[in-house]
């Protein structure tokens, strides 16, 4: 049995874990279950906090390659086109990754014909033109 705000139950209720005096104790803020008081092992989050990716900590910002998902409060991976985004499709990233160039909201692998490259994003050539080096007509 453990005692919990001063009742004895079979487990801990969710929010807390029991320590070696099976007394129940609470969980880190970030952590909606845990198996200890740090943040560092949690079982699932608490709203604003991400599960880290094949991991047991709660962070308020996932790493690069993630993102925070808020329906399963965990850090989920980017598109594979992406090096940072803000959700799960192609046209989610914030910041390409290597070998990816910006078109919009999307990173593509390469321009389409009648496009130029300038800083690594995509560009429509003027369109008087089929191709071009830059945005002008000469």
């Amino acid at each position: 049995m453990k005692l919990q705000t001063g009742s004895c139950k079979y487990q801990c209720d969710a929010g807390f874990w029991s320590d070696g005096d099976n007394v129940c104790q609470p969980c880190h803020i970030a952590c909606s279950t845990c198996t200890t008081q740090r943040n560092t092992t949690c079982g699932s989050c608490t709203s604003g906090y991400y599960l880290e990716w094949l991991g047991f900590a709660c962070k308020y910002d996932c790493d690069d390659g993630k993102y925070g998902d808020t329906a399963t409060n965990m850090c989920l991976l980017c598109h594979y086109s992406c090096l940072t985004c803000r959700g799960a499709g192609p046209d989610q990233c914030k910041v390409c990754a290597k070998g990816f160039l910006r078109r919009k909201s999307l990173c593509v692998s390469k321009c389409e014909e009648g496009e130029f490259i300038v800083d690594g994003a995509c560009f429509s050539c003027d369109k008087k033109c089929l191709t071009c080096y830059g945005p002008k007509d000469d």
